[in-house]
């Protein structure tokens, strides 16, 4: 085998697998169904990270949790500043069932937030939900479910409003998750928490040591976890919570960003865990985003081919296959069921904008993996939602993706025209998506 396909192949080997264990949740999910439990069960308590929120939109998350009888508490744990904190403390008035918690030192972050709050909980199990969440139904078919056997739950998700290209983006960002990951899953006999609308027994919580605070991704770091533990877990496909969509394109993808780096300190941990078997079945879950590294791959053999040589064309093609049949299957699933919930033409623009901004934040995944092995867990960041100020420095975000997809378009059109399609649509998507940002 000559040298430049060895090293295309070699670079492309990750994404392939990733694709091939995404095609495999698509399938085991697509047949999944729901399990459905009778009445009753004991109530929980409901926590609530914050910071910064608006206090009017607490309140209303707040209001509706405590209206269901299936929840003895909720436990409001606030970083804000002390005038934010005022504002709270004064919105949640009057409301009975309801601890109040302000920290002074933001210790943990959200994940520190849920680990105070645990510790005021009541009842059997929690429920975890941010500011903008609408728990609706979820708390009583959490409860009865957890009563008949099960450790952990998770309702599916969705923006209570669309608005616009980025809310589309973001409704199409967690259908992947309700589509193809939780269902799939759950159908594998793995847990997949999404970071609100879900719920976990107590007493589990506590053996696992409640969430970890040195990731920006707590939910994936916990259901990594418990699936080492081999804890018995539900996706509610019929039962939905609704929250509020990203602020603006910035919000989306400094909130993508963070999803990418999670996954990334996921991944690793899982890694260590190798030796416990559902450990390293999810490990392949949370390294999802790990796939991106396939245009990362792509962009790098063209640099190299100046140098090496260029793979062939048949090698391309064959490694372009392998990758796009799995994740045309996934595509499939996810359309399907975004057409459902969003109308087809919504369904195809959420979906390209998203690809877009992946496309353009690939190279990131490999300073999240060098940061993640020097020890540094990064920033976490609160995703600024509908009515809040949106994220900004969004051109510098897309300034070193754009250069390196500029310098892989030029080095192929010279020394590999067969990758010159596509490192030339990676720079096209890292120009678009710094377009977007700059629009919305």
């Amino acid at each position: 085998m000559r040298i430049p396909d060895a090293i295309f192949l070699v670079l492309m080997a990750l994404p392939l697998v990733e694709a091939a264990a995404l095609a495999v949740l698509a399938v085991a999910g697509w047949r999944y169904r729901s399990p459905s439990a009778g009445g009753g069960g004991g109530g929980g308590t409901v926590l609530v990270a914050t910071r910064d929120e608006d206090a009017g939109l607490v309140r209303e998350c707040v209001e509706a949790a405590i209206a269901s009888r299936a929840v003895a508490r909720v436990v409001v744990v606030d970083d804000s500043g002390e005038e934010g904190y005022g504002e709270l403390r004064r919105a949640l008035a009057g409301l009975e069932g309801v601890v109040l918690l302000h920290r002074e030192v933001n210790r943990g972050f959200k994940p520190g937030a849920l680990n105070d709050g645990l510790r005021l909980a009541a009842g059997g199990h929690v429920i975890v939900a941010d500011a903008d969440t609408r728990l609706d139904g979820f708390p009583e078919a959490a409860a009865a479910l957890l009563a008949s056997g099960y450790d952990a739950v998770q309702a599916s998700t969705r923006p209570a409003r669309l608005t616009g290209l980025v809310g589309e983006a973001y409704a199409a960002a967690t259908l992947f998750r309700d589509a193809v990951l939780a269902p799939g899953c759950a159908a594998l006999g793995l847990p997949f928490l999404s970071g609100y609308g879900y719920a976990v027994k107590r007493g589990v919580l506590e053996e696992v040591g409640g969430w970890s605070e040195d990731t920006v991704a707590e939910d994936l770091d916990l259901s990594l976890r418990l699936a080492a533990r081999g804890v018995k877990y539900a996706f509610l496909s019929d039962v939905t919570v609704l929250d509020e969509p990203p602020a603006a394109m910035s919000s989306f993808r400094a909130q993508q960003r963070r999803w990418m780096r999670g996954s990334v300190q996921v991944t690793l941990r899982g890694l260590r865990m190798a030796r416990r078997p559902r450990a390293l079945a999810f490990t392949l879950v949370a390294a999802t985003f790990t796939g991106l590294l396939v245009n990362v791959a792509a962009a790098a053999s063209a640099l190299l081919a100046p140098l090496l040589g260029a793979p062939s064309r048949l090698t391309i093609l064959l490694a372009t296959l392998a990758l796009d049949a799995p994740l045309a299957l996934v595509a499939a699933r996810v359309l399907v069921e975004a057409r459902a919930r969003l109308g087809l033409w919504r369904a195809v623009r959420g979906m390209a904008v998203t690809m877009l901004l992946y496309n353009a934040l690939s190279p990131y995944l490999l300073l999240d993996l060098a940061a993640t092995l020097a020890g540094r867990r990064g920033r976490w960041e609160r995703t600024a939602k509908a009515g809040a100020e949106p994220a900004r420095g969004g051109a510098r975000a897309y300034l070193g993706p754009l250069a390196l997809y500029a310098a892989a378009t030029a080095a192929a059109a010279a020394s590999a025209p067969a990758l010159l399609p596509w490192v030339a649509g990676l720079a096209a998507s890292a120009a678009a998506s710094l377009a977007l940002e700059a629009l919305t």
